[in-house]
């Protein structure tokens, strides 16, 4: 009886699991975007910025072809955690802007 249970139980996990996963794939089909993401100051945000974007891909919601990080006031550390970050993420590409991207 109480693996009947237990196995009801997860049973029911993984469709709850399934079906959350194909709505996120068709109500979310946010496919081939490339994002901009502007990087100032010391990029302390960079790598958790980095990190949501990677979750959103994983669950189905995005699926970016490639994420550039654009230099807008970068010092010297954000220009080092941008290149660390560039080799830890193969879909990440760096990029100078030359004017504040705010006031396009």
């Amino acid at each position: 009886m109480v693996w009947e249970i237990l196995l009801a139980v997860f049973c029911a996990i993984g469709l709850a699991a399934c079906i959350r996963f194909a709505v996120g794939r068709l109500v979310y089909p946010v496919r081939g975007a490339v994002i901009l993401l502007p990087a100032r100051g010391d990029g302390r945000l960079l790598e958790q910025q980095l990190k949501g974007l990677t979750a959103l891909s994983g669950e189905g919601k995005l699926d970016c072809g490639t994420i550039y990080l654009a230099d807008v006031g970068l010092d010297s550390d954000g220009q080092a955690a941008a290149e660390r970050l560039c080799r830890r993420y193969p879909e990440l590409r760096f990029c100078v802007v030359e004017q504040d991207i705010d006031q396009v």
